[in-house]
């Protein structure tokens, strides 16, 4: 599916710009032709038959990408312009430019037969509104009607309206400086709520009243954005507490007598930060800047699901790393349901490595469901999910899946479950750096003798005395 562009990007490329225009297209959606094999797909019931769309209508799935893609290629080439759904957005650096600019582009539209909303078009003003944004030549800042309409927002009184108070703030997240920070106790309100509460009263205290209004104060008081340059240096500024984290991607403009730049000396930092009495002691009382890193083999293990061709009845694969030793076991499954991989690691892992202390998944269903979570409940296994969409988190299965899909397709074999068991044995014999040993090595102390190491028997003598249908050692050899 063609992607839509992020609302925030039109500003990226607006440094030096100081005329502005927008057009908005009458009807957007309905100016695109239906091809016309799938006319009929488009059908509804009406009192007076059947009736077909020739033009795509409003409501489709796949609507809004289209009308993206159709502007994207009407304006491809033209690095002045913006397109998102039915707006463009057109910067120029003066005047006459700008005017050559927007000869250019009607005749795009022209020539596709695009018309306008005259009505709702703005040309060549110093500032305009866009997507919710007011752009001028120094940068862009919410639009004062939003910020009137959210400073006059009542207080909620169910979980519904809080969490669409906290939608509308949170599209210029970007402008509010402490937002996390401000926005916690909020949030703590609507901690384990769902949908299913939308309609549930909340109980305010004093706390969670002065957040609301200062959230409020803040957006009011928000500040300009400025329009990144692409010539100037970029860096990003991070901060962090055990409530709140923050980050700012920050600009070199010009120089500056009193601060100086300097290249990072890791090495340096990484000594100051042994030697920090205030943050030994920070981390003494189990801050959230410890990471705490496993000591013992199986203690802390990461899970997760690939799915691959079907290989003799089997279907998926359940992938099992431990962190300490980076010992992996890969067992195929005829199906991913949530019983079949608590019943997998009960019977293949636990048997064999112990009941680990921790075990690391992704929020899949299967590890999101009840039975596992009364699985570990039951074993004293304490669960740490990953954040949603972010496979780096889990990135020991996830480097592994790639590197055993890449091992498995090296084989010229019909079945993948015949090779799994060999492919596993190089893996698991192979040097890693951060060890400075193999898996196999830190788990039994020495290493695996592998079969490519010495062949005791030549393998013409061993085929002459094979029966005719032992076609696995045939395969072997």
């Amino acid at each position: 599916m063609y992607p839509l562009r992020h609302i925030q990007d039109f500003a990226y490329n607006l440094s030096g710009f100081k005329i502005f225009s927008k057009l908005d297209l009458v009807k957007a959606y309905n100016q695109i032709p239906v091809n016309p094999d799938d006319v009929p797909k488009t059908a509804i019931c009406t009192p007076f038959g059947l009736f077909e769309f020739i033009f795509m209508p409003f409501g489709l799935r796949n609507a809004a990408q289209t009308c993206q893609r159709l502007l994207d290629e009407i304006t491809q080439g033209l690095d002045f312009c913006f397109p998102y759904l039915d707006d463009i957005l057109i910067a120029s650096k003066n005047e006459e430019e700008h005017k050559a600019h927007l000869r250019t582009l009607f005749k795009r539209l022209s020539d596709h037969g695009i018309l306008l909303n005259i009505a709702k078009c703005e040309l060549g003003v110093a500032e305009i509104d866009f997507l919710g944004y007011k752009i001028t030549a120094e940068g862009t800042k919410p639009r004062n009607e939003r910020v009137d309409a959210i400073s006059k927002f009542p207080r909620p009184e169910t979980c519904g309206q809080l969490r669409s108070f906290l939608g509308m703030l949170n599209f210029y997240h970007r402008f509010l400086k402490t937002a996390a920070q401000d926005q916690a106790p909020l949030h703590a309100m609507l901690a384990d709520k769902t949908k299913k509460h939308k309609n549930e009263p909340l109980n305010w205290s004093a706390e969670t009243e002065a957040a609301f209004q200062l959230c409020k104060d803040t957006l009011a008081q928000c500040t300009l954005l400025a329009h990144p340059f692409d010539d100037k240096p970029p860096a990003v500024v991070t901060d962090a507490s055990d409530f709140a984290m923050g980050a700012a991607l920050q600009q070199l403009v010009s120089e500056i007598e009193a601060v100086e730049q300097h290249p990072l000396d890791f090495t340096a930092l990484a000594k100051s930060q042994e030697e920090d009495e205030e943050l030994k002691a920070l981390l003494k009382k189990g801050s959230s800047l410890s990471f705490n890193l496993p000591t013992q083999r199986f203690a802390v293990i990461h899970v997760d699901l690939v799915v691959l061709p079907p290989s003799k009845g089997y279907r998926y694969m359940l992938t099992i790393v431990d962190r300490f030793s980076r010992w992996m076991e890969c067992i195929p499954l005829e199906n991913m349901t949530a019983e079949t991989v608590v019943r997998t690691i009960y019977n293949e892992w636990i048997p064999r490595y112990g009941c680990p202390q921790t075990i690391v998944t992704d929020q899949s269903r299967q590890f999101e469901s009840e039975i596992f979570k009364i699985f570990a409940s039951s074993f004293g296994i304490h669960l740490n999910r990953t954040t949603a969409y972010h496979p780096q988190c889990n990135g020991l299965v996830e480097r592994l899946h790639r590197t055993l899909k890449t091992a498995l397709m090296c084989h010229d074999a019909d079945s993948w479950t015949e090779v799994l068991p060999m492919v596993l044995l190089g893996l698991r014999t192979q040097f890693k750096e951060v060890l400075q040993a193999s898996a196999a090595e830190v788990l039994y102390g020495e290493p695996l003798r592998i079969p490519g190491e010495r062949r005791l028997v030549s393998s013409g003598h061993v085929v002459k005395k094979l029966p005719e249908n032992s076609t696995f050692v045939r395969v072997l050899d």
